[in-house]
């Protein structure tokens, strides 16, 4: 016989059905009488481990080893580099030379002048024998750069004390600081007080050229 189901579950609907009643038992207790005892929390103790003296060491001076053997730096050989200045051994007054790099994007210029602007050196990439197109290209700039370094060298006395000036961002820029960071201007590098960006930056004014597109 199948089971009867109420008239209205038949429509859809939801039917409340009283709640079911259970006998009580013996052995009930309400919760807030029981009482639970449980131990005491220890807190757990790790044994201290001993370690065993090593025979190459004394016993009386113990001597870290260090497993990275040191390596010096080749910056610090006075042998490659000299001994330059410091900025402790220069003052705010003391007079700068300037060594000007103008690298636009189609040639490259570098001019090495006294502290109160008079011109000792003023070269560009045709200087060197370079003409045309390749004037533009990073070779030429670096021969420009080594060409330079070694005429301040040839000087003798080098001064102690140097701005560097650079601007735009053509080819020039970066050939130029790699002779400077290479074996042609290693003589130059400790006698540098200050790196300066002259890059002229358009703010207003009048309307402005149209680009190059080669």
């Amino acid at each position: 016989m199948p089971p009867r189901i109420p008239p209205l579950l038949h429509k859809g609907l939801h039917a409340r059905l009283p709640r079911p009643t259970f006998p009580p038992q013996s052995n009930h207790q309400p919760i807030s009488n029981r009482t639970v005892s449980l131990p005491p929390m220890t807190k757990p103790t790790t044994p201290t481990p001993t370690l065993l003296p090593n025979p190459t060491t004394s016993t009386t001076t113990t001597t870290r080893a260090s497993l990275i053997p040191f390596t010096p730096d080749p910056l610090d050989d006075p042998l490659l580099f000299g001994d330059y200045p410091t900025f402790s051994e220069t003052s705010a007054s003391t007079d700068l030379h300037h060594l000007h790099v103008y690298s636009p994007p189609h040639n490259c210029h570098i001019a090495y002048t006294r502290p109160n602007g008079d011109c000792i050196i003023s070269k560009s990439t045709g200087n060197v024998g370079i003409k045309g197109a390749a004037r533009g290209s990073f070779d030429a700039a670096f021969q420009l750069a080594s060409h330079v370094l070694g005429e301040i060298a040839e000087m003798g006395a080098v001064p102690r004390n140097f701005e560097l000036l650079l601007r735009d961002y053509g080819p020039g820029r970066d050939a130029f600081l790699k002779a400077l960071m290479g074996r042609e201007g290693q003589f130059l590098r400790g006698s540098i007080r200050m790196v300066i960006d002259s890059t002229r930056i358009k703010f207003g004014g009048t309307r402005s050229r149209a680009l190059r597109r080669l």
